[in-house]
């Protein structure tokens, strides 16, 4: 039997491709430090694949950056926002 037969038997055998605390430590981390698969990594000692599958699988791949509210401006008739400049006269 090749390697590749062996391990993909034992991931149909049902046996998860990480454990549970793994997921947990993985999530936690993404969550409290909003730290890359890079980082969470070399914080737990588990393998850059890993954190990043199980990253992608919860749907935590790409932490979302917080958007800053767009600023406009309405005035209630055209011209009313006229700049002066000092010394023009």
């Amino acid at each position: 039997m090749s390697p590749w037969s062996r391990t993909h038997a034992r991931h149909k055998a049902g046996e998860p491709p990480s454990r549970p605390c793994e997921v947990d430590h993985v999530i936690l981390l993404r969550q409290l430090l909003g730290a890359g698969a890079d980082t969470i990594a070399a914080l737990t000692g588990i393998p850059r694949s890993t954190v990043h599958r199980v990253l992608r699988r919860c749907g935590l791949q790409r932490p979302s950056a917080p958007k800053e509210p767009v600023v406009r401006y309405e005035y209630a008739e055209p011209g009313a926002m006229v700049h002066a400049l000092p010394g023009c006269n």
